[in-house]
């Protein structure tokens, strides 16, 4: 009877140990849909799987809501019927980060389709290249596959993407279908490069009653589009929204008249600190819009009008800061500043129907030299320094420039650079291959990339002297050797608790197997025992 019993066991143990050994990788599956989703279209077909898929599309349906799908480099297509009849290339119709390997080698091709459309909620989309049609839509309706999921599109963000070669660049728009009214707010549009445009770099479009507000737009760079750079379409619909940071020109290359780098037709939205130049027709451009604020511009060379107001009531400074006009900086222009305060004396008229002033048009600030530099680091005549040495010195500039600092030794050898150093902070470098026991002599020089530089010391140089040798009891000296630091295991090591947690299932069956063995044994000498 043991004896079956313990065959019994000894072949419960062996097939169990049969299926853990032939499906090594048997797990819970799960109907949940991954958190993150990864595409190739040119991997291996062994690689590909429901995490592991070819098209962005693929990705967007399989990724769970909330989730991320990256996008290695590659060229992608694709065409997408949205519910209107509209092909798009890509459709996001959850809510989920969008993500390329790289915005100059992920590229979407959008071969002529409507681009990349989001039309949900809390969309992020960054580091694409999208090119050959249009851009990315923000597009406000009835959801994509889901007619009575009406919803508006909000808190969405598309950056660091180049779009180039399109009918328009991003596209943020309300839309009325169905009988129903949806608006498009809180979307961001932040470090993109928009050119080539055939219409529109960024086009913001209300309509009767949908509304776009609460956008914001920041720090893009927009050239060489037909009509214009940014585009604020549909008065009273089109409202507080944010233009900030942005650089625009060669916009409205078809010359079309009343367009150029900023039109706006919209109300209470702000344009600030923009560099918008060398447009064909206008800078900004207040068309029908009022109650805008529009300050601290700068308005270079635009060839009808660096600014023209044709609106009402928008205000073109704020209370203690205007724009930048190229037609309006020298006295010749009448533009004085007695007190030297940066401001011009008087106000500047804006063109336009509005009869609307700048009352602070900015004057021209001149460039002052970086200070001079303080807390150098070995300070000046200083003994027994290490011989691995960081070099210091604390930088201002009144005009708030980044600044180059080049370090030299007093016979004019560079040692090394730090570049692009903020006012009020400090530039360093590493020194090596100093000798013991010698007196150095060193300099620096602060450029600010505007034609102002700055020697400290104004004069002479600053010097430090290595600490002597290290000699042993002899006298002799000693030859110190610096090892890198090595890991404590090395690579061949074994980590045994690793190996104990990967093995467990079969360390279990061995120890199983030694008991049952043990007590066999146990039982055979008892069984002697009694004859």
């Amino acid at each position: 009877m043991v004896r079956k019993v313990f065959s019994i066991l000894i072949l419960v143990v062996l097939i169990t140990s049969g299926i853990q050994l032939c499906f090594p990788f048997i797990d819970t599956v799960s109907a949940d849909p991954p958190t993150e989703v990864y595409v190739d279209d040119d991997a291996a077909p062994e690689w590909y799987d429901v995490s592991h898929v070819k098209t962005i599309q693929e990705g967007i349906d399989n990724v769970s809501e909330g989730g991320t799908v990256y996008v290695y480099n590659g060229t992608y297509t694709g065409d997408i019927v949205h519910h209107a009849g509209t092909h798009f290339t890509v459709l996001v119709n959850k809510s989920l980060n969008l993500v390329g390997e790289s915005k100059y080698e992920t590229i979407i091709d959008t071969s002529d389709n409507s681009g990349v459309c989001a039309d949900t909620e809390w969309v992020n989309i960054s580091n694409f290249n999208i090119w050959n049609g249009s851009g990315v839509d923000f597009f406000s309706s009835y959801g994509s596959y889901i007619p009575q999921d009406n919803r508006n599109v909000s808190n969405c963000i598309v950056s660091n993407c180049i779009i180039h070669d399109i009918d328009v660049g991003v596209y943020i728009r309300g839309e009325a279908s169905f009988g129903k009214n949806f608006h498009t707010s809180y979307i961001t549009v932040s470090n993109c490069e928009i050119y080539n445009a055939s219409m529109v770099g960024i086009w913001l479009l209300g309509t009767a009653a949908p509304e776009v507000y609460n956008n914001t737009i920041i720090n893009n760079t927009i050239h060489d589009v037909k009509f214009a750079g940014i585009w604020l379409d549909e008065a009273n619909k089109v409202y507080n929204n944010v233009i900030i940071g942005n650089t625009i020109y060669n916009c409205d290359w078809f010359d079309f008249a009343g367009f150029g780098g900023i039109i706006v037709n919209g109300e209470d939205n702000s344009i600030i600190s923009n560099n918008i130049y060398d447009n064909l027709q206008c800078g900004i451009y207040v068309v029908l819009g009022a109650n805008n604020q529009i300050y601290y511009n700068t308005l270079t060379n635009n060839t009808v009008n660096n600014g023209q107001d044709d609106g009402t009531n928008s205000a073109w400074n704020s209370i203690s800061m205007g724009n930048r006009w190229s037609n309006y900086d020298e006295n010749s222009e009448g533009a004085w500043d007695i007190n030297s305060d940066g401001i011009a004396d008087t106000p500047y008229l804006v063109p336009g129907t509005a009869g609307a002033y700048d009352y602070y048009p900015i004057m021209p600030i001149p460039n002052y030299p970086p200070a001079q530099p303080t807390n150098e680091t070995p300070a000046n005549n200083s003994l027994n320094v290490s011989l691995y040495l960081t070099m210091s010195v604390n930088v201002s500039d009144a005009n708030n420039d980044l600044m180059n600092v080049s370090f030299y030794w007093g016979n004019g050898v560079l040692i090394r650079n730090d570049t692009n150093v903020s006012s009020g902070d400090k530039a360093f470098i590493v020194s090596t291959n100093l000798r013991y026991k010698t007196k150095y002599y060193w300099y620096v020089v602060i450029d600010d990339g505007n034609g102002g530089t700055t020697r400290g010391p104004a004069s002479g140089n600053w010097t430090f002297t290595t600490r002597k040798q290290p000699t042993g009891p002899a006298g002799k000296s000693i030859k110190i050797k610096i090892q890198e630091n090595r890991p404590a295991v090395s690579e061949n090591q074994l980590d045994i608790t690793s190996v104990i947690l990967s093995n467990w299932f079969f360390i279990l069956i061995a120890i199983i197997i030694i008991l049952l063995f043990v007590s066999y044994l146990w039982y055979r000498s008892g069984k002697k025992k009694k004859r």
